[in-house]
């Protein structure tokens, strides 16, 4: 569980400079290192709550198609 705390921790502080960065408007999404933090974290705690999650909330993260297969393993 302290993974995932500071996994949530990590997001917010994605977060935050994702929400700072988006005041400039010539850098595009794609091209934004805080914005590919944000993902990857977000990736990892799905990935983590799918691990840990009963089947309903396994049969949820699958519907909502954010993990590839190998993640949901």
């Amino acid at each position: 569980m302290e993974k995932l705390r500071t996994y949530l921790d990590q997001r917010a502080s994605s977060d935050w400079s994702s929400f700072w960065r988006s005041h400039i408007p010539y850098l595009e999404y794609h091209h934004d290192s805080q914005n590919d933090m944000y993902d990857k974290t977000t990736v990892e705690i799905y990935t983590m709550l799918y691990q840990l999650g009963d089947n309903e909330t396994k049969s949820h993260i699958k519907q909502m198609n954010i993990l590839s297969s190998d993640r949901m393993e």
